[in-house]
């Protein structure tokens, strides 16, 4: 009897356990919208990024004069998360190439190298960077520039060993397990489509 009193208890606090948990993960934002490999794609990365891309495109509409309503558009916006997903899947790919090459040292320098001369405290760029991408100069760094910066650094380092950029990101593309969590989109072996 005892015995039985003890298992459900166990349970009972075990349950609490993963709901608490699982609550966290989700106010959060933590929780997988998809995988390369073991290498996770949060909900909150792709969300961010999502909307950095929605705004970015919208913004560009507005500056011809159109109204942005297509973007509303279902098939718009399944493309636009489809180019988000792509992006991220991409940016592991690198992340994970660039840790092999260079030390963590060596990368931080090298980014940092990269982004010199990108002033992002004056006025006019501030106000740029909100008008066309919805974000502060932190975001900005963090969702743009770090990232087109690591990419750079790939291509440029593949190119110094006769290898194109595009050619690597191919065949990483295509050895890669990728596994996509979101209904409307899939991972066709080397590249994210809508279904």
């Amino acid at each position: 009897m005892k015995l039985k009193k003890i298992a459900k208890l166990t349970g009972i606090i075990g349950g609490g356990i993963i709901l608490v948990g699982g609550i966290v993960i989700g106010v959060s934002g933590m929780w997988p919208v998809a995988r390369v490999g073991a290498s996770p794609i949060t909900y909150a990365s792709f969300s961010d990024n999502f909307t950095m891309a929605d705004h970015f495109y919208r913004s560009n509409i507005r500056i011809s004069g159109t109204s942005d309503r297509a973007v509303n558009a279902k098939e718009v916006q399944r493309d636009l998360q489809r180019v988000t997903m792509e992006s991220l899947i991409d940016q592991i790919l690198i992340d994970r190439e660039l840790k092999k090459r260079y030390t963590a040292n060596d990368l931080e320098r090298l980014i940092a190298n990269k982004m010199e001369g990108v002033e992002l405290t004056s006025d006019t760029m501030t106000e740029a960077v909100e008008l066309m991408y919805g974000l502060d100069a932190e975001g900005f760094t963090d969702l743009l520039l770090i990232p087109r910066a690591k990419q750079e650094i790939l291509a440029g380092n593949l190119s110094l060993q006769s290898g194109a950029f595009n050619d690597w990101l191919s065949a990483q593309r295509a050895a890669a397990h990728i596994f996509i969590f979101i209904p409307s989109l899939q991972w066709t072996g080397s590249e994210v489509s809508v279904r």
